[in-house]
């Protein structure tokens, strides 16, 4: 390494009276290539020797070839080793903002080759030029960065422009502080966010928007000021409707790693097929039982409770009994019915219906859930299986889903429906609680298809899945001759209940890996604030499976005693 960097650093300087002026620049950007961008894993101090006197003798030969083009033709043969460089600089750059640099240098590209004829100014030359002048300053920007005094004026106005942009934004109800300066600076109303680590996340919040928002959060690169609340702040941000902010929408397109990063994505959640599905409910479910019983209590119930008809200080856990109770009396089945509670979870509502004399029985793809719903409530009573694999047996009475059709994609509402419809009798009833949301006001409403890396809560909390719009279910399962006869809309149980869930998170939170605990107490907070300000809804949906639908249910056995009576 130290030899080359002499050797590349010795053709440069010697260039001008021993080789043609294009082949030690050759050499040089070849060898700046390689040594440049190895600067942070290797301590030679001779390749960032060589950088900088390459990058000088690319500015002076370029400059010569300038005002005297016809004195250096093969100047033009770096043609090659430039698309190198801005290749490399594409796909392995060291952070957005030389990526950036990059996209500009492609664009140039392209504009040199429309007008390759044209006067000098549009050249090999003027390209040499620019290159040489992105070496010097990325060099430069990599040694400032060691400086601390640097680094700190860096975050000065990087937390200046932060706090005047989202000041703007939210008409002044945000006010961007750090751990060194009084929160009493900003307006007196104002919710206080504390930034501890301004550049890392300003680059987060414009590379990915909400979702970097939220990764910032669990990195701790920000918090909140000690007489504000998380629910406070992201009320604030979402009232200001940033995710129709087009800067915001575009950002994370321009950056390489937003799409290697939806490739990986992809590839493991998908469409949400039979592994993939797995995948998605594994990805959340695997973070373990202690973690879901620290803020779910003791019946394990994961969905929203419902305060209907109870007092409004009633227990969590008494809230919970009730809306498993209602989804029950939803069904109409009654003891001696067969029903089938499909993503039946830690098994309650099962266990709850055979405690009403009713044959539930529950399935899952999540296996840890499966063994411990079968440890807890009984071993026959559920089965580690995909929805798309029920059989055809006609003979159940009802079909509960309870915040289960929120792990399939719209374009899967039909392979649901026929789902359930292979497994009803006639007049069999399918009851639903559904998170859901409305295109008026929520764009993910406004597709069919799941937005990979679209929120915080698609991404890291249930991977891959979608919000649904209860029309497109609605069509679904009138293709499959179902009626809809009832539904009943309880958003605001939705937000208390997540409300008392990040309470009892923050009560165990000593007990909780610090990221792990962030990770859950932004997912809850976020959850929260969409239902309080109306973005998400929920619902309990009633179809019902008309009396005159074919099927071909089996047939009972005969009786032979009473055959023989006869």
């Amino acid at each position: 390494m130290r030899l080359l960097s002499y050797a590349n650093a010795g053709m440069a300087v010697v260039c001008d009276s021993v080789l043609p002026h294009w082949a030690p620049l050759c050499a040089a950007y070849m060898s700046v290539l390689f040594l440049w961008t190895s600067r942070h894993s290797t301590s030679n101090v001779c390749g960032s020797v060589a950088t900088a006197v390459q990058a000088a003798s690319a500015i002076h030969l370029a400059s010569e070839a300038l005002l005297d083009p016809a004195a250096f033709p093969l100047v033009e043969s770096l043609h090659g080793l430039l698309a190198t460089h801005l290749l490399y600089g594409l796909l392995a750059p060291s952070s957005n903002w030389e990526f950036y640099l990059h996209i500009c240098m492609v664009l140039l590209v392209g504009v040199l080759h429309l007008v390759w004829e044209q006067p000098v100014l549009f050249s090999w030359p003027v390209l040499t030029f620019l290159i040489g002048v992105q070496i010097t300053l990325s060099t430069a920007y990599a040694y400032l960065s060691r400086s601390k005094g640097f680094l700190a004026a860096r975050d000065r106005v990087v937390i200046r422009g932060m706090r005047a942009a989202l000041s703007y934004a939210t008409n002044s109800q945000l006010w961007v502080t750090t751990p060194h300066e009084s929160e009493q600076v900003g307006p007196p109303s104002a919710a206080v966010l504390v930034v501890n680590q301004p550049f890392a996340f300003f680059e987060a919040l414009l590379s990915n928007g909400e979702l970097g928002l939220g990764e910032a959060f669990v990195r701790n690169e920000w918090t909140v000021g000690p007489h504000t609340t998380l629910v406070q702040i992201l009320s604030t941000l979402a009232a200001a409707n940033l995710q129709d902010n087009l800067l915001l929408l575009v950002l994370p397109y321009l950056t390489p790693s937003f799409y290697l990063r939806r490739a990986a994505f992809l590839l493991r959640f998908g469409a949400l097929d039979r592994t993939q599905s797995a995948n998605s409910i594994a990805e959340h479910y695997d973070d373990g039982d202690a973690l879901f019983r620290a803020f779910l209590g003791e019946d394990m119930v994961y969905t929203s409770a419902s305060w209907d008809g109870l007092a409004p200080d009633a227990p969590l856990a008494d809230a919970q009994r009730h809306k498993v109770q209602r989804i029950l009396e939803l069904s109409q089945a009654k003891p001696g019915d067969k029903l089938m509670d499909i993503g039946s979870g830690w098994g309650y509502l099962v266990h709850a219906g055979r405690q009403r004399g009713i044959l539930a029985t529950g399935l899952c793809n999540c296996r840890s859930m499966v063994a411990a719903a079968r440890a807890r409530y009984g071993d026959p009573l559920f089965a580690l299986q995909d929805y798309r694999d029920i059989p055809a047996t006609y003979d159940h009475a009802a079909v509960t889903a309870v915040e289960m059709i929120e792990a399939v994609p719209a374009a899967h509402y039909a392979d649901f429906a026929a789902a359930c419809h292979r497994a009803l009798k006639p007049g069999g009833r399918v009851v639903m609680q559904v998170i859901h949301a409305y295109a008026f006001n929520n764009p993910v409403a406004r597709t069919r298809a799941p937005t990979p890396l679209g929120t915080f809560v698609t991404t890291h909390i249930f991977p891959g899945q979608q919000v649904p719009n209860l029309e497109f279910l609605h069509e679904a399962f009138l293709e499959h001759k179902f009626k809809r006869v009832f539904t009943e809309t309880r958003s605001h149980d939705y937000a208390d209940t997540l409300m008392l869930w990040a309470a009892k998170l923050d009560a165990a939170r000593h007990t909780l890996p610090p990221t792990v605990y962030r990770k859950y107490k932004y997912y809850l907070n976020w959850c929260e604030v969409g239902f309080r300000i109306e973005k998400l809804h929920l619902s309990r949906v009633v179809f019902e499976k008309p009396m005159d639908a074919n099927y071909s249910a089996p047939r009972p056995p005969p009786q032979p005693s009473k055959l023989k009576s006869l």
